[in-house]
C-alpha cells in the first residue's frame, strides 16, 4: 500500500497486488457416491465470477486462472439434483504448488423434509445488506431454484448483535433477522 502519493500527505491510496497462476480441480459426487455433473463456480470477494465450468460425466472438473494472491476467492459447486456446496480458496493455503486439490466434494442429494447449510451468505454489520462476496451464493441458490420449481425452501438465520440488554435490542435483532431474510428471499 502506498498512501499520501503528494506532498504533506494528501493525495490517494494505491493498493498492489500480485496474481498468481494456480489450478483448480476436483472431484464431485453426491451423498450416496454416485459421480454428478456439476457447475463449479470461481469468484472474487467482490462477487464477480472469475471463471465457471462443468464437471464431465466422472465427475471430474480441472481448470487454470490467475488470482490474486492472499485474497479470498469462493467456489461454488451444485447441480440440478443436490444441494450446494461453498469452498473457501486462498493462495495462503498452498504450499509449494500452485494447485488446490479439492479432491472430493459431495453434494447432498436434495430430499424432502431435509435440511442443508448454505454458507458464505453474509452481510454489513446492522445492515440488511448482503456482502458483494455473498452474491454468487445466492445466484447459485437463485439457479437451483428455477431448475427445481416445486422446492420450496424456508430461509432461517441469525444476527450477531451480542448480549440483548432491553427489549428495544430484542426488537433490534428480530427486525434485523425478517428484513435479512425478505433480502434473500
Amino acid at each position: 500500500v502506498l498512501d499520501n502519493v503528494y506532498a504533506n500527505g494528501s493525495g490517494h491510496t494505491i493498493y498492489f497486488s500480485y496474481l498468481k497462476d494456480v489450478e483448480i480441480k476436483g472431484k464431485v459426487l453426491d451423498s450416496e457416491n454416485k459421480l454428478v455433473a456439476a457447475k463449479i463456480t470461481l469468484a472474487d470477494n467482490f462477487g464477480n465470477t472469475v471463471e465457471s465450468t462443468q464437471s464431465d460425466t466422472n465427475g471430474m472438473y480441472g481448470f487454470k486462472t490467475s488470482i490474486k494472491e492472499n485474497e479470498n476467492y469462493n467456489l461454488i459447486i451444485g447441480s440440478e439434483r443436490t444441494f450446494i456446496q461453498n469452498q473457501k480458496l486462498n493462495t495462503n493455503t498452498l504450499q509449494n504448488s500452485n494447485t488446490f486439490n479439492n479432491a472430493n466434494t459431495i453434494l447432498p442429494i436434495l430430499k424432502l423434509g431435509a435440511k442443508y447449510n448454505f454458507g458464505n451468505i453474509n452481510f454489513y454489520g446492522n445492515l440488511p445488506d448482503l456482502l458483494p462476496a455473498s452474491y454468487p451464493s445466492v445466484e447459485a441458490l437463485f439457479e437451483l431454484l428455477q431448475k427445481n420449481k416445486k422446492l420450496v425452501i424456508q430461509i432461517e438465520g441469525h444476527v450477531n448483535k451480542g448480549e440483548i440488554k432491553t427489549k428495544q435490542d430484542e426488537i433490534f435483532n428480530q427486525t434485523l433477522s425478517e428484513k435479512r431474510a425478505a433480502t434473500i428471499y
